[in-house]
C-alpha cells in the first residue's frame, strides 16, 4: 500500500489516493462513488475510472512484490491464488 500511495503522491494525486483507498479495502459502495465525486470535485464516472485505475495499479504492485519473493517467475500466479485464498479464509 505504501508503494501505491507513493506513486500517487509523486504525481500530485495524494488526495485521490486518500479518497479512494477504501475501494481497495472493500469499503466502497455505490453511494461512495457519488460522495467521492462531490468531495473531489469531479463527476461520478471519473471516480469509477479512478477506482478502476487504483485497483489495477494495486494488482500490478502486488504481483511485482510477490515476484520478488520467488525464484521462478512462473510461480507468481499460483502464489497470488494461494495468498488470496488465505486472505479469504
Amino acid at each position: 500500500m505504501d508503494a501505491l500511495k507513493e506513486s500517487y503522491c509523486k504525481r500530485g494525486k495524494e488526495e485521490i489516493f486518500e479518497e479512494l483507498k477504501g475501494a481497495l479495502e472493500g469499503q466502497f459502495s455505490d453511494s461512495s462513488y457519488a460522495e467521492s465525486a462531490q468531495r473531489l470535485g469531479i463527476n461520478e464516472n471519473a471516480v469509477k475510472q479512478a477506482v478502476f485505475r487504483i485497483r489495477k495499479k494495486f494488482g500490478e504492485l502486488l504481483e511485482w512484490e510477490v515476484s520478488q519473493t520467488l525464484g521462478d517467475p512462473a510461480d507468481v500466479e499460483s502464489e497470488l491464488r494461494e495468498l488470496l485464498q488465505a486472505l479469504g479464509s
